[in-house]
């Protein structure tokens, strides 16, 4: 079960990078995604993190600090690390969350 919180982080699909917000005047967009993340308490589910792993950008930026929030709160799932999320090698947080949970002896299939 996915909380709505997480569910319309969702709907908004994945931030826009910092160029898109100041091109596009997406302040609000900008408070709308920081509300959300700042009302999930955690720990997630493991169904959450996997709908969370969606929204992270694909380089190594933050976005304001959006990608760590989104990768602490990952990490509290209590399945974590879920293989079917860390799928692919494209996404910079991917990876990342990858080396993490395999530096922290967590054994990925």
């Amino acid at each position: 079960m996915v909380r709505q919180e997480i569910a319309t982080l969702q709907s908004l699909g994945p931030p826009p990078d910092e160029e898109g917000i100041i091109k596009n005047n997406s302040v609000e967009l900008l408070k709308r995604y920081e509300v959300l993340l700042e009302s999930v308490h955690p720990p997630i589910t493991d169904e959450e993190a996997c709908v969370l792993t969606e929204l992270l950008p694909h380089d190594d930026s933050s976005i304001f600090g959006f990608a760590w929030t989104l990768l602490h709160l990952i990490e509290t799932a209590p399945g974590w690390p879920i293989a079917s999320c860390l799928r692919g090698t494209e996404n910079w947080w991917i990876n990342f969350l990858r080396d993490r949970a395999e530096r922290g002896g967590k054994r990925l299939p």
